[in-house]
């Protein structure tokens, strides 16, 4: 990604990207992409 932007990715602007982005991109923010009462939850342990 960093080579399409030119630029590097901070870590806050990459946690966005692959959550809240994400679900944005999809439509569907209003139930996934942040942790908040209501919202489901993906989890995954490595």
């Amino acid at each position: 990604v960093s080579r399409l932007l030119g630029s590097p990715l901070s870590v806050a602007e990459l946690l966005r990207l692959s959550t809240l982005g994400g679900a944005e991109a999809l439509g569907v923010e209003d139930s996934v992409g942040s942790l908040e009462v209501g919202k489901d939850a993906d989890l995954v342990v490595l």
